[in-house]
């Protein structure tokens, strides 16, 4: 076995362990030794998958035909094209692996500030949301080019992500528990990109589910369509707990 084939299997095992505990996190006592455990194994489960996927990238950006075999008797102007789709595919990717990373860091780092929300502003938060949206900028011009639009459509996330959690770096003050909305807002949204990565490349492996025509964009948007309501409603019941507090509340504090 290569190590290409080891890097892309533990690719794969990381990225399936990371759903399960993602849901055990999200529904267990927030701040309780299960929500805790499960949330920074979640938590490597992001950074590790990230990086071997990352690595990947760079190897297929390379040589695109780490990825496929070159078709037998092709004249050159289809060899081409065909490396230009595998590297766009593949510049996705990085752009997805930047991102989960960008959200996962800044989940971490909001609940080790939170009592000085001052200390988020470091050359490593902020170059890593300014790259979110850099490459969420630069999907629109790759998906127009390459004729993937869906690329351009996803471009918003990057975009969105990066401006709002420098928003919550750069700001001069920070309203009482914002952090933790910046956690829960963070930490919904890796998972929403570890489910996109796995709805869109993973679970075909397992399952092969022929989707053809427009239901081919469902495994892309699902995640995101069932995620972000999750984060509004959220949000919205615990702004309402905090209203009133309790000794969770207290604890939190």
């Amino acid at each position: 076995m290569s190590f290409t084939d080891i890097l892309m299997k533990s690719h794969a095992l990381i990225g399936m362990l990371a759903l399960p505990v993602f849901w055990a996190a999200a529904l267990s006592r927030k701040g309780g030794p299960l929500h805790l455990f499960c949330g920074k194994t979640f938590i490597w489960c992001a950074y590790l998958a990230a990086a071997s996927g990352m690595a990947r990238c760079v190897h297929v950006l390379i040589d695109p035909w780490a990825a496929m075999q070159p078709p037998g008797g092709a004249d050159d102007q289809t060899r081409q094209a065909l490396a230009m789709n595998v590297r766009t595919i593949y510049i996705f990717l990085a752009y997805l692996a930047v991102i989960t990373v960008a959200m996962a860091w800044h989940g971490v780092q909001v609940i080790r500030t939170r009592r000085e929300p001052q200390r988020m502003k470091t050359a490593l938060n902020v170059a890593l949301n300014v790259l979110s949206v850099l490459l969420g900028v630069a999907m629109i011009p790759l998906g127009l080019l390459t004729g993937k639009l869906l690329l351009a459509f996803m471009s918003p996330i990057g975009i969105g992500v990066g401006c709002g959690q420098l928003r919550y770096i750069l700001a001069r003050t920070h309203p009482h528990m914002e952090w933790w909305f910046e956690h829960l807002g963070s930490m919904v949204g890796c998972g929403i990109s570890m489910h996109t990565a796995f709805l869109v490349f993973g679970l075909n492996r397992i399952i092969s589910i022929p989707l053809q025509g427009t239901w081919t964009i469902i495994p892309w948007l699902a995640p995101t369509l069932a995620g972000m309501p999750a984060i509004y409603l959220w949000s919205r019941y615990y702004r309402k707990k905090f209203e009133q507090p309790s000794p969770e509340t207290a604890l939190f504090s």
